[in-house]
């Protein structure tokens, strides 16, 4: 029997990658149980795409999980409790592996010191955007930050039965050169994800091109680069042949007013549902990124998936991250130099429209995501399965 618990995420959040996850898992494992705990809003959707996909065996509990704005001293007594009762109940189902599909600074300490007590358990653990944080050392004027530092979280207190499982081929070993000392402790699959089963893409014809951001505007560059490229593409060219469309919400509340009118917000403050997101996902011709240089140097982005999954070519600042997968997947859309290079690109493409070579970068899509596919993912499941607890 295998135990996946999800201990952040409510709703929306990662629900399909989580979906993907343990389909992964079952198609690696197809004879052991499912047990998989979740936040029940986020539960039910993920039950939802797994009965979809015809994933079975597997049984679904609803639990309390810490509120999202705690900070690591606050969640730490609610991790502690729902940590230990998932050890508990792994025992007494006589499960041979938790795996945690998200994790926090003071959630993994919990894992630290319970696992001691549970040697016949084997856990993996996988950290998301939290890796970012282990180049970044905390501000000292709150003391407690340096002990909840994800970086001495992952160094201290290894045991053999404990695994970290970096979604992207290639972060595994960007982590082990930034902390060698883990390096036995580190395996790595790239993102599950579903992708929808299309084969060919015909060449775009709408006189109106949609440009849209996948993901929350939680931060204020994010916000205002969107918002400032709306606003100077309408100036600089025909207003009614583009539209700029924000596929989320906006997270940060100050910044919700400073967001001007020639972005579509189908959603201010709170996640789309699934019907809405498909909806707007499906509109856009275009995914516009604006990540740091060393943005998702550790981490896989989710946002990045939705584009490559609803076939929507990239535009973005060119990136480490980005590289890489335009790399191994071809001419999926275009990398910019910077945001003025961004800008000139965009009304070229609204002035020009290239529709060969947009149907071109659709197809090598579709294309090069197959290696990302669940399917092509469980063999390398079932190695970790069988190697990652040896050493």
């Amino acid at each position: 029997m295998i135990i996946v618990i999800e201990p952040q995420c409510y709703a929306n959040e990662h629900s399909d990658v989580n979906a993907a996850l343990l389909a992964v898992i079952r198609s690696a494992c197809p004879l052991q149980k499912i047990v998989f705990f979740a936040e029940n809003s986020h539960l039910n959707l993920v039950k939802e795409i797994t009965t979809l996909k015809n994933i079975n065996l597997i049984d679904y509990y609803s639990i309390k999980i810490p509120n999202r704005n705690f900070i690591d001293a606050q969640r730490i007594f609610v991790e502690w409790v729902l940590t230990k009762q998932v050890f508990h109940k792994a025992k007494a189902l006589k499960a041979q592996r938790i795996i945690f599909s998200s994790v926090t600074s003071s959630g993994l300490w919990c894992i630290k010191l319970l696992i001691r007590k549970f040697k016949n358990i084997d856990v993996i653990v996988i950290p998301h955007t939290i890796l970012e944080s282990v180049t970044e050392k905390p501000s000292l004027k709150k003391p407690w930050n340096l002990l909840f530092w994800f970086r001495y979280s992952l160094i201290i207190g290894n045991v053999p039965q404990l695994r970290f499982m970096l979604f992207g081929e290639s972060k595994g070993k960007a982590l082990c050169q930034i902390l060698p000392q883990i390096q036995n402790y580190v395996i790595s699959i790239n993102l599950p994800y579903f992708f929808k089963e299309i084969t060919v893409v015909r060449n775009k014809q709408s006189s109106i091109l949609r440009f849209g951001y996948f993901g929350d505007l939680y931060n204020k560059k994010s916000t205002n680069g969107f918002s400032k490229l709306a606003l100077e593409v309408h100036q600089e060219s025909e207003k009614d042949k583009s539209k700029f469309i924000l596929i989320g919400y906006i997270g940060d509340p100050i910044m919700r007013g400073k967001i001007n009118s020639e972005i579509i917000l189908p959603s201010i403050d709170r996640p789309l549902e699934r019907e809405q997101y498909d909806k707007y996902a499906n509109m856009i011709d275009y995914a516009v990124y604006f990540f740091k240089p060393k943005s998702y140097a550790l981490t896989v982005s989710a946002s990045f998936y939705d584009a490559l999954a609803y076939i929507k070519p990239i535009i973005a600042i060119k990136t480490p991250f980005f590289e890489y997968y335009f790399n191994i997947m071809g001419d999926i859309g275009y990398l910019c130099e910077d945001y003025n290079d961004m800008k000139t690109l965009i009304i070229d493409l609204i002035i020009n429209k290239p529709t060969i070579k947009y149907a071109e970068q659709c197809n090598n899509i579709i294309k090069g995501r197959k290696i990302l596919e669940v399917e092509n993912l469980s063999l390398k499941m079932k190695n970790i399965f069988n190697d990652s607890m040896k050493d």
